[in-house]
């Protein structure tokens, strides 16, 4: 079996604290049921699962939510829309 070798190592982007780590294997952590949606006549079911990513050592690196907090900004900080 080959071995495998890291990609190059990727630049810096979105203000990621830390070096980058590649994501060797991952686990999903099923959470609860957080919407039901109608898409093209199919019922769809929505969870709020956890997927979490290991470098080759089996250290956790990143653990993200399907769904995402939402932030609602002031006026004061609204875009011109005209």
């Amino acid at each position: 079996m080959p071995t495998r070798t890291p990609a190059a190592r990727p630049s810096p982007c979105c203000n990621v604290p830390g070096d980058p780590e590649i994501i060797f294997s991952y686990k999903i952590e099923q959470g609860p049921k957080t919407a039901e949606l109608t898409i093209a006549g199919q019922k769809r079911e929505i969870y709020n699962d956890t997927i979490i990513g290991y470098s080759s050592n089996g250290k956790e690196v990143v653990r993200v939510t399907v769904d995402e907090p939402l932030i609602e900004r002031p006026d004061r900080f609204a875009m011109d829309t005209i």
